[in-house]
Order: C-alpha cells, then sequence, then structure tokens
C-alpha cells in the first residue's frame, strides 16, 4: 500500500477533529490556530514516514526495489496471487566492463539495464535490484512465455545500447514458474540455478574448452 504515513496521518488528523469538535469550543481563534497546526504536524510526520519507508525499500543507483521489499512487503503482497513467474537477470561479463571502462562506466549500464526492464515489464510485476549486477523480476499471474519473450526484448535493445557504448552489452536469464502454493525463496534458487546454466551455455558456444 502506497503512502501509508499519509493515510495514518490523516486519521489520525480526523480523530482529533471529531474530538474537538465534541469536547472543545472549536469557534476561539487560538484553538483553531492549534488545530491547523496539528494537521500541518500530522502530515509532516506521514510524508517523512512515506520517504524514509520508500528509501529503505529501494535501490540508491537504480531507484528499483532491493531485498528489504522482498523480504518485508513482497510475500504478503503475493498472498492471494495465483501463478507466479521468476526471473533472474544477470549481466554477462560485468566485471570486465568495470575493469576494461571503469566503475561509472559499469553504474552507468546497471541504471540503463535497469530502465530497460522497467519499461518491457507490466506494472503488476516487482523488478528488484537483487545484487551487484543482478536482477530478480517477479510476475504475478503470468507463465514463463512471457518472460522467454522478453529475454529478445530486452536483448534486442541491449544491442542497440552497446553500439552507443563500443561494446558488447548483453544478459543471461533464468526462469522459475509455479501455480498455487509456493516458496519464494525456492523459486528464486531455481530461476538463480538456470540463470547460471544459460550462462555456461552461451560460455560454451563461445569457447568449446571451457568448464
Amino acid at each position: 500500500m502506497k503512502h501509508v504515513g499519509r493515510r495514518i496521518s490523516l486519521i489520525l488528523s480526523l480523530v482529533v477533529l471529531l474530538v474537538a469538535i465534541v469536547y472543545v469550543d472549536i469557534t476561539k481563534s487560538s484553538f483553531l490556530l492549534l488545530l491547523c497546526i496539528n494537521q500541518i504536524v500530522f502530515l509532516f510526520v506521514g510524508i517523512r514516514y512515506d520517504q524514509t519507508k520508500t528509501k529503505a525499500e529501494r535501490d540508491h543507483l537504480t531507484n528499483l526495489y532491493n531485498r528489504v521489499f522482498i523480504s518485508e512487503r513482497l510475500p504478503k503482497l503475493l498472498k492471494k496471487k495465483s501463478n507466479l513467474a521468476v526471473c533472474i537477470v544477470d549481466i554477462d561479463c560485468f566485471k570486465s566492463i568495470n575493469d576494461s571502462h571503469g566503475h561509472h562506466v559499469g553504474d552507468d549500464v546497471i541504471k540503463r539495464i535497469a530502465y530497460i526492464l522497467e519499461s518491457e515489464t507490466r506494472k503488476a510485476d516487482f523488478v528488484v535490484r537483487w545484487g551487484g549486477d543482478e536482477f530478480l523480476i517477479i510476475a504475478p499471474n503470468l507463465n514463463n512465455e512471457f518472460l522467454i519473450s522478453l529475454n529478445g526484448r530486452i536483448n534486442r535493445r541491449l544491442e542497440l545500447i552497446s553500439q552507443q557504448y563500443g561494446f558488447p552489452i548483453c544478459v543471461s536469464m533464468g526462469i522459475a514458474t509455479c501455480a498455487g502454493d509456493r516458496d519464494i525463496e525456492a523459486m528464486i534458487q531455481l530461476a538463480d540455478e538456470n540463470m547460471y546454466s544459460r550462462k555456461r551455455e552461451k560460455q560454451n558456444r563461445l569457447n568449446p574448452h571451457y568448464l
């Protein structure tokens, strides 16, 4: 639920107002001033709470959700969902990008990929900065066909920004799906394993002697 702090502050303000109407002479100018100040304070506290909560649940570089969001809020949000698809997205050869072009370029690549992931997924989906160069997509009420097609769309867009950077940028994806009751952590683990299998397959095609 968005703006929880503001909702709570509004409720408290209304409670104070109702109490004042019943028990206090609200026609007094001094009390009206105090009541206005009270409303402003409640609103300020509510806004500050929402801002703090958002910062705690968002990654500072990409503004995507982070692991705090996954552990604290996501299970409640997914409680009423049926089919669920989970996808791990990992940037290929990201260490070499940092080593060859600098961490500032690496950070920019992460932000560009984060933007692509958000723009290619639905509003109902959750896109998470899972680690340094890993992202997590959680898609309620969706099967893996959409995420398979998502892989192609993402890499096509990455081909365009690769031309801008002057070096190749691509990602590997692993998918896990489930219907009904599921353990979200187990699904993430399975998606992660599938992603690394995909990464090894790509590496083997490039280097048959790669182990």
